[in-house]
């Protein structure tokens, strides 16, 4: 069942209003019907707009027409190791058939040449609830959603999917600041650029997997004492006994 929340005026109207505020506007789709409307409606950016329902593929057309317009899009990679752990040991999750769409999907979006938008959906996972799981021998495979976790894995995703490798440098770092119109601030390494740095011991450029290889951390221009964060997950919504 795919739902269409907005009609294609109203969604017009959305955007119309956002861009007259000076706004980047954003929309979430799940369908090649849902993903169509938004492009013709002119949004900016559409997250997830790789998940087109669980066995149809997004129509080259409609890839074109991302490339044409310049509409960038959030993209959930998953490795081909993560998909085949789905497959075996959760075939009949509701998401399984549409991340193996979704990898056919972000094929075509880098042969056409589609702005990607590296993206995860990462979070904090009640680690008791994960360990009872019934799906816990593909929930631990190259995880897409886990926080610290996810962005390697896509890289890597990404990186099987045969994208270029300074396209996937640009997929978490310039493409995500043009698309947010932040590119004067953030997303490359020019003077005068919010110093947010990530330095590596190997070449990204050379493997995905070098992303990994984190020497060092700078945040607002100050080196971050890797050593002083926490590591364990923590749970807040967890009330205490009695």
């Amino acid at each position: 069942m795919v739902i269409i929340s907005f009609s294609e005026r109203v969604q017009r109207v959305i955007v119309e209003e956002g861009h007259r505020a000076g706004m980047t506007v954003q929309t979430h789709t799940t369908s090649v019907e849902s993903l169509d409307m938004a492009i013709e409606a002119g949004v900016d950016i559409i997250t997830h707009g790789d998940i087109s329902g669980p066995v149809v593929p997004i129509p080259m057309e409609t890839v074109r027409k991302l490339v044409e317009l310049d509409i960038a899009v959030s993209v959930l990679p998953i490795t081909q190791r993560r998909l085949e752990a789905l497959q075996q040991h959760n075939p009949d999750g509701t998401l399984t058939p549409y991340m193996a769409i979704g990898r056919e999907n972000q094929t075509r979006m880098i042969e056409a040449g589609v702005s990607m938008l590296l993206s995860t959906d990462a979070g904090i996972k009640h680690p008791v609830l994960l360990a009872e799981s019934g799906t816990i021998a593909s929930d631990t495979v190259d995880q897409r959603t886990k926080l610290g976790e996810g962005h390697f894995n896509a890289l890597a995703a990404l990186e099987e999917l045969g994208m270029a490798p300074m396209e996937i440098l640009r997929s978490a770092t310039s493409h995500i600041a043009r698309a947010y119109e932040m590119e004067d601030e953030i997303g490359s390494l020019q003077a005068g650029m919010i110093a947010d740095l990530v330095i590596l011991d190997a070449n990204p450029l050379d493997a995905a997997r070098n992303y990994r290889s984190i020497h060092a951390v700078i945040k607002d221009g100050q080196r971050v004492d890797l050593d002083a964060l926490p590591v364990a997950p923590i749970i807040s919504a967890l009330k205490p006994d009695g």
